[in-house]
């Protein structure tokens, strides 16, 4: 998932004001300038879980590595192992 735009909390309890006197998702869609599938979820989170606040998500090792800086790049080309290969390579290394 991405992280796009983060909005206020303040931002988030006048979404839900709106909501509660009956305004529909278009009207406060164009009255707050925020996109409407946006706006749909922060409504349908505080539906489903009493509060609008993003859900966490889950702490993968790769997530905390990439998040640390620690995460290596991968390799752009594979080895090159077939017995060809090692006898060429061999004989390169025994010449130098």
């Amino acid at each position: 998932m991405g992280s796009g735009k983060q909005f206020s909390e303040v931002l988030k309890q006048k979404i839900l004001n709106f909501h509660k006197a009956g305004e529909g998702y278009k009207k406060i869609s164009k009255r707050l300038g925020i996109p409407l599938p946006t706006m749909k979820t922060i409504v349908q989170k505080w539906k489903e879980n009493g509060h609008y606040q993003g859900l966490v998500d889950q702490e993968t090792p790769q997530n905390i590595l990439q998040r640390s800086g620690l995460f290596g790049r991968k390799s752009h080309r594979k080895p090159l192992l077939t017995s060809g290969h090692k006898v060429t390579r061999f004989l390169h290394f025994c010449y130098l």
